[in-house]
C-alpha cells in the first residue's frame, strides 16, 4: 500500500549514502563477492581483521584517491580524516577496520585507508510503503512511479549508521549535515523519500 493518510515524517531523518564515481575504484577479490564474504565484511570487518589481518582492496579504475573510494559494494573505504570526523562527532553504529589498497603492477598503493563495518540493528525494508508520483506523458498516457526506502521504525536503535535489508547504507541527517560541513569528498547522499523503487 502507499503512504496515503500515513504520517511518515519519521523518515525525514534518514538518507542513503554511497560513494560517487569520481574517485579511484577499488574492489575485493572476486571470490569474496561470489562467496558472500563481502556481506560478512560489511557487518563484521573489524572482527575479521583481528583474525586475518588487513582486508585487501585492488585498484580497478585509475582515478585519484579521495576521502571515500568507490567500491562497487555497500562497504565504505575512507581516509583517516573521515574516521577522525566520525570519532570527533561521536557517531554511533559503526566500527573501523584496516584495509590495504593494492595494484597488480605496483603492489601496495596506500595503507592509509579504513573500512567501515555497520554494527547497528538491520532495518527491515517495508516494500508495501511508498509514495506515488503520476507523470503525464507526451502521448497522453500516465506513468506511475514509486518512491521511498522505508523500514520498520522499531528496528532503528538510534544509530547514525544503519543497513537497510542488511545491504544498503542508511545514515541520519546528522551524518549528512556533518559530512557537508566538513566537505567530505566523493559521496552521494539522498533522502530515503527520494529513492525510486523499480
Amino acid at each position: 500500500m502507499g503512504l496515503q493518510g500515513l504520517d511518515f515524517s519519521f523518515y525525514d531523518n534518514f538518507y542513503h549514502l554511497i560513494p560517487s564515481w569520481r574517485s579511484m575504484q577499488v574492489e575485493m577479490r572476486q571470490e569474496d563477492y561470489l562467496s558472500g564474504k563481502y556481506l560478512e565484511i560489511l557487518r563484521r570487518g573489524h572482527e575479521i581483521v583481528e583474525k586475518e589481518g588487513a582486508i585487501e582492496f585492488w585498484r580497478i579504475r585509475n582515478k585519484r584517491l579521495s576521502d571515500v573510494l568507490t567500491t562497487g559494494s555497500g562497504i565504505l573505504v575512507v581516509t583517516g580524516r573521515v574516521i577522525g570526523i566520525l570519532e570527533r562527532y561521536g557517531f554511533m553504529g559503526w566500527r573501523k577496520f584496516k584495509v590495504v589498497i593494492k595494484d597488480k603492477k605496483k603492489g601496495v598503493i596506500s595503507e592509509g585507508y579504513w573500512g567501515i563495518s555497520v554494527v547497528s540493528n538491520i532495518l527491515r525494508r517495508r516494500r508495501d510503503l511508498y509514495r506515488e508520483v503520476v507523470e503525464e506523458r507526451l502521448n497522453g498516457t500516465k506513468k506511475i512511479r514509486k518512491f521511498g526506502w522505508y523500514f520498520e521504525p522499531e528496528d532503528w536503535d538510534g544509530s547514525d549508521f544503519n543497513l537497510l535489508g542488511g545491504v544498503s547504507l542508511i545514515v541520519t541527517k546528522r551524518v549528512k549535515d556533518v559530512f557537508e560541513k566538513e566537505k567530505v569528498k566523493n559521496i552521494s547522499i539522498d533522502s530515503v523519500h527520494d529513492i525510486e523503487i523499480f
